[in-house]
């Protein structure tokens, strides 16, 4: 660690808005080399539309290796705003715990001098206060490390990239390699052949689970062409970067944060009419519960990933059935596995939260051993798909849903109506129909106690979209659970 009196001091006085602004210029610079690429391919079109030959094909060849030139410094301008990025995303964790280690000395009393040092040492809450100031310390510096490592490791590969082109780095791995053996593949690839991988095989690469984040997000932000929406939000400089880790046609997963830097990482399944098209709502609950969880505790980096990459049933008959959730279910197995890949060594916590038809998708993937999550919660579940939580092979299973969620209503399963139907003769309607029902469309509730998930408390009046709403209880049990706090 470098001197504590120069780290401190530079922690109180650094403002990580201005590290984002520096990302956002490298933002630019790729967008930049963008149009280079674009004006070469050009030149390109017509040298070919009009001019044959040994020079021909000579202008041709130099022709293209600029192109390739410029797409490879939008990649390298990209992996600079990712570095720098994390780096502001970490100063604001380091500021937010020395802003807690502040008011806590301020409430005991204690004095903080310009060094750094607490006063007086014999204070019952010095060790506290201490332990606070070091542990956001340690958060810039360890920050300060990686990223002075990394962009310096980023220079060295632009200048040997700009050359010819790297020793081949064999065939890729088969599509029925899992992501543990592609992330150890990629391990003995060198900077410069990852990047030319990324330029030249975008998509395969941006698609593969167990590619870092880092790296898939590269090679997808070569194919975003016809999604400005996307585009835009990939270039907002306010809060957490956003990482592209996969798009095909009405298909996405796009992470908030780095999710292999983070030691908490969410995964959120949204349920029906979940499209390209409504991605931003999911995306924004998914980013709801990472932020508040990085408020209840700022030490821990916290990413959040918006994974739709199945067919989520658009019309209620679609999500009658069970064969969307079923054949969505590998995929996600295959998302977390790679997850878990690429941490490599890092311990982190990998939480799946399934809403509405999503938490059917997430229970089907969890039938059997082998999804990587520390946890899953069935948030306005209309069933996981099993009879009880010992059903699915993780270690802790949560259930959330509000008593104004209809779902928990509208969709009971043929012998949950007949038993309504019958209570009605006895007791009448109110009763027979106005409690939520036990036995759902696609498996027993599991927000009823009888499932055996741990229920998280919900705000009576979340209905089946207020999940998130700010300063509720649900959002901050979400947050809690995902930080493993429950």
């Amino acid at each position: 660690m470098t001197d504590l009196s120069i780290t401190y001091a530079r922690l109180r006085a650094t403002d990580p808005a201005r590290w984002r602004e520096v990302a956002a210029d490298w933002r630019r610079h790729a967008a930049t080399a963008e149009r280079w690429a674009a004006s070469i391919a050009a030149q390109l079109a017509r040298v070919a539309a009009a001019w044959t030959g040994a020079a021909a094909t000579a202008a041709t060849a130099q022709l293209e290796r600029m192109r390739r030139m410029a797409v490879l410094i939008r990649l390298h301008c990209w992996s600079a705003d990712q570095a720098l990025s994390e780096w502001a995303g970490a100063l604001e964790r380091a500021r937010a715990v020395l802003s807690r280690g502040v008011e806590m000395a301020g409430r005991a009393g204690l004095r903080l001098d310009d060094d750094g040092r607490v006063t007086p040492p014999v204070a019952p809450a010095f060790g506290q206060v201490t332990a606070q100031i070091q542990a956001a310390l340690r958060i810039a510096a360890e920050a300060d490390t990686a990223t002075t490592g990394r962009l310096a490791e980023l220079a060295d590969s632009l200048m040997s990239n700009l050359g010819a082109p790297p020793p081949s780095a064999g065939p890729v791995p088969s599509a029925n390699a899992t992501p543990a053996q592609v992330g150890t593949w990629w391990a003995e690839l060198t900077a410069e052949q990852r990047y030319w991988l990324a330029a030249t095989q975008p998509g395969w690469l941006g698609a593969r689970d167990g590619i870092p984040a880092a790296f898939r997000d590269l090679a997808n932000r070569l194919l975003l062409d016809g999604h400005p929406d996307l585009a835009a939000r990939l270039d907002d400089p306010a809060g957490p970067r956003g990482y592209l880790l996969h798009l095909d046609r009405d298909r996405l997963v796009l992470a908030s944060g780095d999710p292999d830097a983070a030691a908490s990482v969410l995964t959120h399944v949204p349920g029906m009419t979940a499209d390209l098209a409504s991605y931003a709502r999911e995306l924004g609950r998914a980013e709801t519960v990472a932020a508040r969880a990085r408020e209840l505790d700022p030490a821990t980096a916290t990413s959040a990933v918006l994974w739709l990459d199945y067919d989520a049933p658009g019309f209620v008959h679609e999500a009658a059935g069970k064969d969307r959730a079923l054949a969505g279910a590998p995929a996600l197995r295959q998302f977390q596995e790679g997850l878990r890949a690429t941490h490599g060594d890092q311990a982190a916590r990998l939480t799946v939260l399934g809403h509405s038809y999503g938490s059917l998708v997430v229970g089907s993937a969890a039938h059997s051993p082998g999804l990587e999550a520390d946890a899953v919660v069935l948030v306005g579940s209309p069933g996981a798909g099993v009879e009880h939580a010992t059903d699915l092979a993780v270690p802790s299973v949560y259930a959330m849903s509000s008593l104004t969620d209809a779902v928990q209503y509208a969709t009971p399963a043929p012998v949950g109506l007949l038993k309504d139907l019958a209570l009605n003769e006895v007791a009448g309607p109110l009763l027979a129909f106005g409690l939520p029902e036990d036995e759902l469309w696609h498996g027993h509730n599991p927000a009823d106690p009888d499932f055996g998930a741990r229920v998280v408390p919900s705000q009576p009046d979340a209905g089946h979209s207020g999940y998130w709403d700010p300063g509720r209880p649900a959002l901050d049990g979400l947050a809690s659970v995902t930080l493993g706090r429950r």
